[in-house]
């Protein structure tokens, strides 16, 4: 039996008043003529998203990059025109996976985590929209299910407040850099093959995006085939935005089928290209920054794109490396000004990859800053004998990241 509950005013209140009451039920949220969402709560644990532009899509974009042993065609085929008629398929085909021990429950974990940010995201964004009368009101309903009717699942992601700050973060940094009313959902197409020709001789940025920028992905899609975030490929897209020369378009959820099957547009353009890397960590450092480059080394996705944002915002590059044993090789390729730290990773903690940096010559000056939620005394001082730098306290707050950078590196970038 399902009651409503209370009708709400916007996605703050409405998630704090689902936390409050200890949710077992829905929150659903529409916007007249526009896309709708529904956040599945158990016992006021926010564990599913629900629609969107492209759920689909969406769900496929997270597992392969969260996933990234498992072949989502060969290993589970599935028909995508039939999976929106089950109910809540993109969850229990996770928890389905897991039983079969076909992915671990920690990648189904972030997937879903993933998931929850991308849609809390995009419906700050139609908050946005709606605000400045683009869009209209968007309406907020909190549906309460009957305990004994829900079956209790072990796929249980982080707390709400935690994927609330990550979507935050994401959302402040995507509107300051002027793109509130660009959906990171649109895809970039190429407008005028003739003019992007000249401009691609002149970028290798240009001609690296353009072998995989077929059209048939999305601004999120292209993100996780580079290893970069919606945020930086954006801006880097800006200056031929501007000049009419590529146009962001809407795609079909089921459009995605066609994104490894369709010819890159570089067969337009008939200019030799290189061949683009797979993706695989450390992430490249994005071409269009002249900025000191950053170096983080954390196994989780959430935080490296934040960070990723924040440094692309004030003007720095930035690598990210989530496997500890590619660390060494990667900072020895790309020899960066300062590196974030974390502590606690799988493999090798965060003092092991200290010391191992400090015993190679051409690294041991670069500023090392341990990036953790235990900042001790015993952590300071563990961290001082294998010749850490500094502590920086997550969650990562952006004032203390810029801090630290203008401690150890001096100006910043994006100072006059």
């Amino acid at each position: 039996m399902t009651t409503t509950l209370s009708d709400t005013g916007n996605l703050a209140s409405s998630l704090k008043t689902c936390i409050q009451r200890q949710l077992t039920g829905r929150l659903d949220i529409e916007c007249p003529g526009q896309d709708s969402w529904c956040f599945h709560f158990f016992m006021g644990r926010l564990v599913r998203a629900e629609g969107g532009i492209h759920p689909i899509r969406r769900w496929r974009r997270h597992l392969s990059q969260h996933c990234p042993q498992f072949n989502l065609d060969n290993d589970a085929p599935l028909d995508p025109s039939e999976l929106l008629h089950f109910e809540k398929w993109d969850y229990y085909a996770l928890i389905e996976l897991v039983e079969r021990q076909q992915i671990p429950r920690e990648q189904a974990i972030k997937t879903i985590e993933a998931s929850l940010v991308e849609a809390l995201f995009d419906i700050l964004q139609q908050e946005e929209l709606s605000r400045i009368n683009l869009l209209g009101p968007l309406r907020y309903r909190i549906v309460g299910t009957n305990p004994q009717t829900v079956i209790t699942s072990p796929l249980l992601p982080a707390g709400i407040k935690y994927l609330w700050q990550q979507a935050q973060q994401q959302w402040q940094a995507w509107k300051k850099s002027g793109f509130a009313t660009r959906s990171p959902n649109l895809a970039p197409v190429v407008q005028s093959p003739q003019q992007l020709r000249s401009h691609a001789q002149q970028s290798r940025g240009l001609r690296v995006l353009l072998k995989v920028m077929n059209g048939s992905r999305t601004l999120r899609d292209l993100a996780i085939k580079l290893g970069h975030s919606p945020l930086l490929l954006l801006k880097f897209l800006t200056p031929y935005l501007g000049r009419g020369v590529i146009e962001l378009v809407s795609l079909n959820d089921l459009d995605f089928a066609l994104a490894d099957n369709m010819e890159p547009v570089t067969q337009v353009l008939n200019t030799p290209l290189p061949a683009i890397p797979q993706r695989t960590e450390p992430q490249a450092t994005v071409p269009t920054l002249m900025g000191p480059l950053i170096a983080y080394i954390e196994d989780s996705p959430l935080y490296r794109q934040v960070m990723g944002e924040l440094l692309a915002e004030s003007g720095y590059q930035f690598v990210g490396i989530q496997d500890p044993l590619q660390t060494v090789p990667t900072l020895l390729e790309h020899k960066p000004d300062l590196i974030f730290l974390d502590l606690v990773m799988p493999i090798a903690n965060g003092y092991e990859i200290c010391a191992q940096i400090r015993r190679i010559s051409t690294l041991k000056d670069i500023p090392v800053v341990i990036v953790t939620s235990s900042d001790t005394f015993v952590d300071r001082v563990r961290a001082k004998i294998v010749g850490a730098s500094d502590f920086l306290p997550k969650p990562i707050r952006p004032q203390k990241v810029l801090g630290m950078l203008k401690k150890h590196l001096g100006k910043l970038p994006s100072d006059p």
